[in-house]
């Protein structure tokens, strides 16, 4: 069934879809080979498709424009209505609303049932079926992965709400790989922060940005304290939709996530900054520690008192330090790296992390691989000071990680050597809720003065202190 609607808002409101709920028989709560065939069923089962076309605000005779086709699911309602449908009008792009009966029925078979109704566009409307911008939510998102999978030449833009990037694999679930024409596709994910559920999505995401090519047009925008549910964006997506209109790649849009981390902890960094430069007196000096791991021999004097966390380091991996369930390296391009951890209190919120790695002759180089070995673990790091000092870059960063539900967070004192082939990467970090600037900078002072590393011979027989 299609129907089509005027370029006005009182007739896109009349325009909207309606839903129905799914019917039914159920098998018996124990029979899950029954639960399989039905479900099995249903998506191969012929579903009813309701298309609504609206018109563009603005027609020009013989010209056509971009079409914004919302995968509908049955969150959608209230959302399209009062603001995707109203938007897009207002953006000058013809939009399809596309629902399924019963509402249930989304998969990526009906792939060809969606291609259909985008070709059938009425005479009335002009649209240009080979520009497509798609907007899908947790339901409707693997039908539009599909469709920028298969028709990347055709789609300009995708808008995924609350959905979470998985695809299925030999070994099972796994995060979702774009191909390279779908990294070119400009991205927009809006994701809530809040519950356990929630900010598992948003992890994946940040998985997702983090292993994407540097110039993947890929915007998360985290709302924050929102449960994922059938989530908005704020006006900051309305000059994307208008570059996309025009042709044009657009800038991603802000991560509000990563703005309020900076507004909050902007005057601890500068305090953090201003006690290291001030080159506090070193710590006494306790034990020292020597460790050989790898091409790698890491030595250094521990305060006095201070523990060497074992349990808390990682093994040495030659293949870089993230590798998938069949051993394909999926972190191409970090350094494996020899560590030592250190603390004042074991399980306490305050330790430093020494690690050895190749640096590429730059401090830049390898600070900037670490922190997309910590992106790509579903981390936000998230830079607030940085500047050089005694021939080493040093940063003050904050990283929030999602654990249980919750976002969790360090203040990271971070130096690495310039100048050396082989550098030890220094990180002070404080997961306390008031972390003490002066005790971290003293705590980096006390690492810069004893650390050493250089490389070995990694042909010879090698031992794990």
């Amino acid at each position: 069934m299609k129907r089509w609607a005027v370029g006005c808002i009182g007739m896109m409101v009349a325009g909207a879809v309606s839903f129905c709920a799914a019917q039914g028989n159920s098998p018996a709560p124990d029979d899950t080979a029954a639960k399989l065939r039905q479900h099995l069923a249903r998506q191969v089962t012929p579903a009813t498709l309701e298309a609504v076309w609206y018109r563009p605000h603005v027609e020009h005779k013989g010209k056509t424009n971009p079409v914004a086709v919302i995968l509908a699911s049955k969150d959608f309602p209230a959302s399209t209505k009062d603001f995707w449908v109203p938007t897009l009008w207002k953006e000058n792009y013809c939009t399809l609303v596309v629902t399924t009966q019963p509402p249930d029925q989304w998969s990526s078979i009906r792939l060809a049932a969606v291609l259909r109704e985008i070709q059938d566009a009425p005479e009335e409307v002009p649209a240009d079926t080979n520009r497509l911008l798609l907007i899908a939510d947790t339901k409707t998102g693997p039908l539009a992965t599909r469709l920028l999978e298969t028709y990347p030449t055709r789609v300009i833009g995708a808008v995924f709400i609350s959905f979470t990037p998985t695809r299925i694999t030999p070994t099972g679930p796994g995060l979702w790989q774009p191909t390279k024409d779908v990294w070119s596709i400009p991205i927009w994910s809006v994701v809530g922060t809040k519950g356990k559920s929630t900010t598992k999505v948003l992890e994946l995401w940040r998985k997702l940005a983090a292993r994407a090519p540097a110039e993947a047009p890929l915007c998360v925008d985290p709302r924050l304290g929102r449960r994922n549910g059938h989530l908005l964006p704020d006006e900051t997506i309305l000059p994307w939709i208008q570059a996309l209109w025009n042709g044009k790649t657009p800038a991603p849009g802000p991560d509000r996530q990563a703005e309020a981390e900076r507004k909050q902890f902007a005057d601890l960094a500068k305090q953090i900054r201003q006690a290291v430069q001030q080159r506090p007196t070193p710590l006494p000096a306790g034990e020292s520690v020597t460790k050989t791991e790898g091409p790698f021999r890491l030595s250094v004097q521990t305060p006095e008192g201070w523990w060497r966390d074992r349990d808390g380091e990682k093994a040495y991996n030659p293949q870089g330090p993230r590798t998938d369930k069949l051993g394909r390296i999926i972190a191409e391009d970090q350094n494996p790296y020899a560590e030592i951890y250190l603390t004042p209190k074991r399980r306490g919120p305050f330790f430093v992390r020494l690690r050895a790695a190749e640096s590429q002759t730059n401090g830049e180089t390898l600070l900037k691989d670490f922190e997309k070995l910590v992106a790509e673990k579903g981390y936000l790091p998230v830079s607030l000071e940085r500047w050089n000092q005694d021939g080493r870059l040093i940063d003050v960063s904050v990283y929030l990680l999602a654990w249980e539900g919750n976002w969790h967070r360090w203040v990271v004192l971070t130096a690495v050597s310039h100048d050396t082939p082989v550098a030890p990467l220094i990180m002070v970090m404080d997961a306390s809720d008031a972390p003490d600037p002066r005790a971290m900078a003293t705590a980096m002072r006390s690492m810069l003065d004893s650390v050493r590393v250089e490389k070995i011979n990694p042909d010879k027989p090698k031992s794990l202190d």
